[in-house]
């Protein structure tokens, strides 16, 4: 692949906001979740990391989701992921049958607590 995943945080409030661009793949997906479980204290309720800018994942990155997945479960954390219904990454993630461990929500807005979808 060649435009690798950047991740980047968008709002470090006690939820934590944050994006994933590019494409997310063997090449890169452990630096990319060793990069998204440093940028959220132990002290933060949680993540929501939107995925909709996010052209390509691959079982590497699916993978890597899934153990952030554990990891903020075992902190106490809820993560909370933002893909737009049909999109490409969102359809990688439901046929991997990972949807409902990933806690999908289309929108960010969806996402954040306190809101109809949160």
């Amino acid at each position: 692949m060649n435009d690798a995943a950047r991740f980047e945080v968008v709002d470090p409030g006690d939820v934590i906001r944050a994006r994933l661009r590019g494409e997310l793949d063997m090449s890169n997906a452990h630096q990319v979740g060793t990069s998204i479980a440093a940028a959220v204290p132990n002290d933060a309720s949680g993540l929501v990391l939107d995925l909709t800018e996010l052209s390509f994942i691959d079982s590497a990155g699916i993978r890597t989701l899934l153990s952030l997945v554990g990891r903020f479960g075992w902190h106490g954390q809820k993560l909370t992921f933002v893909a737009a219904p049909g999109s490409p990454v969102r359809r990688v993630i439901e046929l991997a049958g990972a949807g409902d461990a990933f806690g999908l929500e289309a929108s960010a807005e969806e996402a954040l607590p306190g809101s109809d979808g949160g």
